[in-house]
């Protein structure tokens, strides 16, 4: 995504916490929430809901302990406006148990004072039960994607 209009701070913000989400940096995630985060993760799993800052910051190690080596996040879209960026990005994220986590996102992130206050993130649910899902749910996730190698 390469333009000639500088990024607003909310952008630069953005990118430091995905910088810290691709290297398993939980420390600095969780510098850069706000005391009073609110996170929703779209229906499906055991990650959706809403979250505040604690519960969302109990989630990480679970990610963090099923990958063998960094996330790649690669963008598609940002869009910032007044205290919100838009973002659509792939992420790949290597298992030690093989293979990779594949997921889709649509975040919305909304800043207040260089801390991110309200996080929106919609997924594939399907990509979320092939890894984290309950054997059940994995092999929904499984018969649902048999051949179908193309994402949206």
């Amino acid at each position: 995504m390469e333009d000639n209009v500088p990024e607003s701070r909310n952008v630069q913000l953005l990118r430091e916490y995905h910088d810290a989400l691709q290297s398993s940096d939980g420390e600095r995630m969780a510098d850069m929430l706000a005391s009073d985060l609110r996170y929703w993760i779209s229906p499906g799993s055991d990650f959706s809901g809403t979250h505040d800052k604690a519960s969302i910051l109990v989630l990480l190690p679970a990610i963090f302990d099923a990958q063998s080596g960094p996330t790649k996040l690669t963008y598609h879209d940002i869009t910032a406006q007044d205290d919100r960026v838009s973002v659509v990005a792939d992420g790949t994220m290597p298992l030690k148990s093989g293979g990779s986590y594949d997921q889709t996102y649509h975040w919305l992130f909304k800043f207040r004072d260089d801390k991110i206050v309200e996080i929106l993130e919609y997924l594939d649910i399907l990509a979320v039960w092939k890894v984290f899902g309950t054997p059940e749910q994995r092999a929904i996730a499984e018969a649902s994607t048999e051949g179908n190698t193309e994402t949206a």
